[in-house]
């Protein structure tokens, strides 16, 4: 299982670096202009993808969280993908270094209003890489409403083929 979660999460990285790609082709200022979607930018949308992967690396990590990227985030987009980019590869990181497969063992959190719940490793990181999935099937919807239409695919077989 613990290959299947590194494949997962590899992917995760793969595919987010994609997008990241196109968007770094965008003219100054398209980043944060206002599209229709959960958040009111693509940079918003970044940001939340960017908290959740944080989010759930504390909680794999035990550690609580204190604060979220998006809080006190003033950089740039570089900056922004950077950060992203970073919050990826450490997830890949932390399931690398669990000497056994832990995929099954229980993570006890508190979510951001304090409410106490238990998920598998596994679990979390089959939600991190959906979650980042979903938010970025937006980005690409935001991308082609600023006339992008050139967008590499993402799915996960192509990522599988490769």
């Amino acid at each position: 299982m613990k290959a299947q979660l590194l494949h997962h999460l590899q992917y995760n990285l793969w595919a987010n670096d994609l997008i990241v790609n196109t968007c770094k082709s965008l003219a100054a200022g398209q980043l944060q202009a206002t599209c229709i979607g959960s958040f009111p930018s693509i940079e918003k949308t970044w940001l939340h993808i960017w908290d959740a992967q944080a989010i759930w690396l504390n909680r794999l990590n035990h550690e609580p969280i204190l604060t979220w990227p998006s809080a006190s985030f003033e950089g740039g987009d570089a900056a922004l993908f950077d950060g992203l980019t970073l919050s990826s590869e450490e997830l890949i990181s932390q399931i690398e270094s669990m000497e056994k497969d832990v995929s099954l063992e229980m993570i006890h959190y508190k979510n951001t209003t304090g409410a106490e719940y238990k998920s598998s490793v596994a679990d979390i990181i089959f939600h991190v890489v959906n979650h980042s999935t979903f938010h970025r099937g937006q980005i690409v919807n935001m991308l082609r409403g600023l006339g992008i239409e050139k967008i590499e695919s993402t799915d996960m077989i192509t990522f599988s083929r490769l």
